[in-house]
């Protein structure tokens, strides 16, 4: 699994984080950031919610 933010979409809402903390974080420019190392089923739906379509999920 290949998770990309687009950091310009990004509004920093925090959806992802609710959804998927395991993978998200909001970084200190308040915008959403992957932790380091970690993948979750839940990104997939964090992806499908988040309102700006800032974030994108590969499954390989």
């Amino acid at each position: 699994m290949k998770i990309n933010i687009n950091q310009d979409m990004c509004v920093g809402c925090g959806r992802c984080t609710e959804i998927c903390p395991t993978n998200f974080e909001l970084s200190a420019q308040g915008k959403s950031q992957l932790k380091k190392n970690k993948i979750s089923d839940s990104a997939k739906q964090a992806a499908d919610e988040c309102p700006t379509e800032a974030i994108h999920v590969e499954i390989e």
